[in-house]
Order: structure tokens, then C-alpha cells, then sequence
């Protein structure tokens, strides 16, 4: 089954589901890593010229320095996807957008039968979902509908719940919705931090992707659908 991530800068769990599908006898064809420069998209949204956004050349040279200096620390950030994708011959591809012509050339070229994403701060656009033969699908860390959001993890340490989990579900144009395929849980009712909840969840996701592969497979999914999580905020540090 050839397969296709999402997943943001800092996705360092991704080579750790790449290396479970790997044992499963599934190929991982590439890695898209969007890099959307936020505070240039804000001035354009803020400044208008008639119909048009624009900005000065010398501030928007002045925010692409920025945005430069930002991306150089990003490239810290997920040396260990990109060294596990140079040792493995998996490609791993930049665009400033999702919605970019260019992010949905790389994923035609790649012909991925699955999409993955995981730890994604971004809406996956309709174009790139529809793309892939077998469907989009997101690694949720959380139960949903109850733990929607980034950090599911702190959540469910913060509520002293009995149970967390992940979930594997459909993309839809919401964040964190669509149709359940499947729910992995485990204990962690004692748990003092949520790292250490997190890393378990993205060992158990590791685990259970083989399985949701064979059931995107055969069609079969759970009954339930999500049509509205809760999005749970990030905690303020």
C-alpha cells in the first residue's frame, strides 16, 4: 500500500508510524511539510490596495528576513523527520501552502493510495483530500469527540481520566471531524505529565496503523461520525 504523510515542522512521530507501516509491508512514498509564513499572510490580509493586498517592498522584505530566521529554526525542529527520511529514500517535500498548485502537483506525482496527517495545524484543502484513491485520513492523540484539538494529552491528564486515546478518522474541511475508522485506548490514570502521556498515545497510534490500513482496505468503519469535536485550547505556558 503505498502511503503519503502530512504532518507539521516538528512531526517527529512520524517516523515512528513510517517505521510500523514499514514492518507492515507498506511503503511510505513522501513526506509534505507545509511552512505557511503566518505573520506575512496577516499584514497582507490587513493591508488593501482597492482589490488588491499588498505591502511596501521594504516591509515585506524586512518580514521575509523573518520568516527566514523562523525556518532556520524549524529546521532544527524536525532534523530527526528529515535524517529518517534521507537514511529510509523517503522524500520529504516543503511548500509555503497546502492550498499552493505546487503542494498538489507533489502529491499527484507521489500517487499515494492513503494520506496521512499527524500533529497538522492546518486544514487539509478539499483538492489534496480528494487525491488519494483510498482516502485522507488523520492520527488524532485524542478520543474524540470529547478531546479534540493539539493537546488532547494535557487534557486527559488535567481531567484525571481514566483513559486516552487516539483516533483515526476522515478528513473533512473541519479540524478534528469526519468518520471514526477506529479508537485505540489505554490507561493512564495516575500519569504525572502529559509527555509522557503523549508518547505512549503515539506508540498505541504506531501500533493500530497497520490495522486502520487494512480497514480503509476493506471499507470497514465505525458507525459513528464526528461532526463536531471540541476543540480543546493549547495550555498557556
Amino acid at each position: 500500500m503505498r502511503v503519503a504523510f502530512i504532518t507539521n515542522p516538528d512531526g517527529w512521530e512520524v517516523p515512528v508510524y513510517a517505521a510500523a507501516l514499514k514492518k507492515a509491508k507498506h511503503s511510505v512514498v513522501g513526506v509534505l511539510v507545509p511552512l505557511s509564513p503566518k505573520p506575512i499572510l496577516t499584514r497582507l490580509r490587513q493591508r488593501r490596495s482597492g482589490a488588491r493586498r499588498l505591502l511596501r517592498r521594504s516591509e515585506r522584505a524586512m518580514l521575509l528576513s523573518a520568516w527566514s530566521a523562523r525556518s532556520r529554526r524549524f529546521l532544527r525542529d524536525y532534523s530527526a523527520l528529515r535524517v529518517y527520511c534521507r537514511l529510509h529514500r523517503i522524500p520529504m517535500m516543503r511548500v509555503w501552502s497546502l492550498s499552493s498548485s505546487r503542494a498538489r502537483r507533489i502529491l499527484n506525482r507521489l500517487k499515494p493510495e492513503i494520506l496521512f496527517t499527524a500533529s497538522l495545524s492546518h486544514l487539509v484543502p478539499p483538492a489534496l483530500i480528494e487525491i488519494p484513491r483510498l482516502g485522507a485520513v488523520n492520527i488524532h492523540g485524542g478520543l474524540l469527540p470529547e478531546y479534540g484539538g493539539l493537546a488532547s494529552a494535557y487534557w486527559a491528564v488535567h481531567d484525571r481520566q481514566e483513559n486516552a486515546g487516539v483516533t483515526f478518522h476522515t478528513l473533512t474541511e473541519r479540524f478534528d471531524s469526519g468518520r471514526i475508522i477506529l479508537r485505540r485506548s489505554l490507561k493512564v490514570r495516575g500519569a504525572r505529565t502529559p509527555e509522557f502521556v503523549a508518547e505512549k498515545l503515539i506508540r498505541l497510534a504506531a501500533d493500530a496503523l497497520p490495522d486502520c490500513v487494512e480497514r480503509i482496505r476493506a471499507g470497514r468503519l465505525e458507525t459513528q461520525s464526528v461532526v463536531r469535536s471540541r476543540l480543546r485550547p493549547k495550555p498557556a505556558r
